[in-house]
């Protein structure tokens, strides 16, 4: 099946701005994602890393943590939206199942979460969001 569909001049005009801007953007996204690494490395917080010799586009900073839900409304508590991407494992989705255990992708859709990161996130919210779960970890 294929569509029949046309871009909006508004949408091609953001688009042509965007993709005009992407080196840019892509860069301030690293720096968001380095600054996490680097505060919540000292803290201790597991984060899935990027492969070496591989370049992200670092639209999701996950976090790896055994209080995921608890940790997810502390947050929202303070004001910080995240996100949880792999609530179900492939494993036991209805167009994949199969009764062959998967224990490693049942633990990390159960202890996964998103921390927000765009490339308009600024130093100081990130260190807020970092010190918040520093707090909520006792840290």
């Amino acid at each position: 099946y294929g569509y029949n569909s046309c871009l909006s001049n508004d949408h091609a005009n953001i688009l042509t701005f965007l993709l005009s801007k992407y080196k840019k953007l892509l860069n301030n996204t690293s720096k968001v994602r380095q600054l996490y690494e680097d505060i919540l490395s000292k803290q201790g917080v597991t984060f899935i890393k990027t492969q070496n010799g591989t370049i992200s586009n670092n639209h999701k900073f996950v976090i790896k943590t055994h209080e995921r839900d608890k940790l997810k409304e502390y947050l929202s508590t303070k004001g910080i939206e995240t996100q949880i991407h792999y609530i179900t494992p492939m494993s036991k989705m209805k167009m994949f199942y199969t009764d062959q255990q998967m224990p490693n992708a049942e633990r990390f859709s159960a202890d996964v979460l998103s921390l927000p990161i765009h490339p308009y996130l600024e130093e100081k919210e990130v260190e807020f969001i970092c010190k918040c779960i520093g707090d909520f970890y006792g840290l």
